[in-house]
């Protein structure tokens, strides 16, 4: 398979963060005091071409044991992956976030029992810091993670209606 082409088939995709990869930890620029995190992240590649892939996220980061009290905030994101399989993403916020600098993730785009999974870290933050890795798994119509995400209430096409795609 030519190089160049061979991740085209995530075009069309969407990828969620299953229930034992949503812990993320944050930290408060002033407290210095860590916090775990509950961080449910969902990519819609939107398009893939020559290695690289595009699409929309939305991400819902609230503290562990709490509710909820916002929607997901929305990013617009790049990538591309290495023929060995090295995932490089860039996300940029998108409306009331837009002035807040981008988000970088890094990992690697793996298979598994014969399913693909982006085992990712990433970092952000600008008044506090959060980190999180996950395993992500491709979700689809009829997917019990497609109807409810873990760590929400959302169904996939609400949690991105709810971020604004």
């Amino acid at each position: 398979m030519n190089s160049r082409t061979q991740w085209n088939f995530l075009a069309g995709t969407y990828w969620y963060v299953p229930e034992p990869f949503l812990p993320a930890l944050q930290m408060d620029a002033e407290d210095g005091t860590p916090v775990w995190m509950t961080d449910q992240t969902v990519w819609q590649i939107t398009g893939s071409k020559e290695s690289y892939f595009w699409g929309n996220c939305a991400a819902l980061i609230y503290e562990t044991g709490t509710t909820p009290d916002a929607a997901p905030v929305s990013f617009r994101f790049v990538g591309s992956v290495t023929p060995d399989s090295a995932v490089y993403l860039s996300f940029m916020p998108i409306g009331k976030l837009a002035a807040a600098r981008s988000i970088t993730g890094i990992g690697l785009l793996k298979e598994k029992v014969g399913y693909w999974f982006f085992e990712m870290q990433m970092s952000s933050g600008v008044t506090d810091l959060t980190a999180h890795w996950a395993l992500m798994a491709e979700t689809k119509a009829g997917d019990t993670s497609w109807d409810q995400l873990p760590g929400t209430t959302y169904s996939v096409p609400d949690f991105l209606s709810a971020a604004g795609f």
